[in-house]
């Protein structure tokens, strides 16, 4: 017995919709919620932009299309730069060259009103002529004449001061007899001791000169030492007394007797 059941087909339908329109027959569109939104000036002002094809003919363009190449070159000059810096010397107290010098002549006896007039203005006069001198000052004190000069920054200094030496040498010749020849000497902050030894001790001042003189003479022995200087102690001096009727019954006169110990003890001479 067979029992046979079939599934009724729903039938399909479709409900026609038309648009509702007005008495006059005319269709209307939905309205729409939405406003459309402004735009921004920046984005009003990027749409006017256009690009210049002249631009791809400027230096900067090589740059900006060969990036790589930039990149490579700011290694590079980071890594000199690195290598520089380690290998640049540094030191503590660094060699400044000063462009100064002083003309120091010495004129034993005379007035500063003597030293300015015979010595100081003598010097000047020389040294007016170097090339390169910005500045001459100059100062006459007792016995002692200083004259400061003082060179264009932009000038070589060794060469400014080798003329100098010539002005002065040949300026040498205007000076009295009795004056010491001028020494030139450049300002440096060299000159500045770095070391000063202190020596102390139960004795007179002629021992202690003495022990002083034989430790300038060893330190000067060491390289790399320029100069060695000594202050303070006591120093030997002579007085020379003349009376001048004995001097007139030898045939002497005054200057001789000066001259002759001068020339053996330059450094100090009193005449009572």
């Amino acid at each position: 017995m067979e029992i046979n059941i079939n599934k009724r087909e729903e039938e399909k339908f479709s409900v026609p919709i038309e648009p509702i329109g007005n008495d006059s027959g005319t269709t209307l569109a939905p309205e729409s919620s939405a406003t459309p939104a402004r735009k921004s000036s920046d984005h009003l002002y990027l749409e006017r932009l256009e690009f210049n094809p002249e631009l791809r003919k400027s230096w900067l363009n090589f740059f900006i299309v060969n990036f790589r190449v930039v990149l490579l070159l700011i290694v590079l000059l980071t890594a000199l730069g690195v290598y520089a810096y380690k290998n640049l010397p540094r030191e503590s107290s660094p060699e400044v060259k000063i462009p100064m010098a002083v003309v120091m002549t010495a004129y034993p006896g005379a007035s500063p009103t003597d030293v300015e007039e015979l010595v100081t203005k003598k010097i000047e006069t020389g040294i007016a002529g170097v090339k390169d001198v910005k500045q001459i000052t100059s100062s006459s004190a007792n016995s002692f004449s200083a004259v400061t000069v003082e060179f264009d920054a932009k000038a070589d200094l060794d060469d400014s001061i080798r003329k100098l030496r010539d002005a002065v040498s040949n300026a040498k010749n205007d000076l009295p007899a009795d004056a010491q020849d001028p020494s030139v000497v450049e300002i440096s902050i060299d000159d500045t001791p770095i070391w000063t030894i202190s020596l102390i001790g139960p004795y007179d001042g002629f021992t202690m000169r003495e022990a002083g003189e034989d430790i300038k003479a060893e330190l000067e022995k060491i390289p790399g030492i320029r100069e060695v200087k000594i202050s303070g102690g006591d120093e030997k001096e002579f007085s020379v007394s003349y009376d001048p009727q004995k001097l007139a019954s030898y045939s002497l006169s005054p200057a001789t007797v000066i001259c002759t110990p001068s020339n053996h003890n330059p450094a100090v001479l009193a005449v009572a």
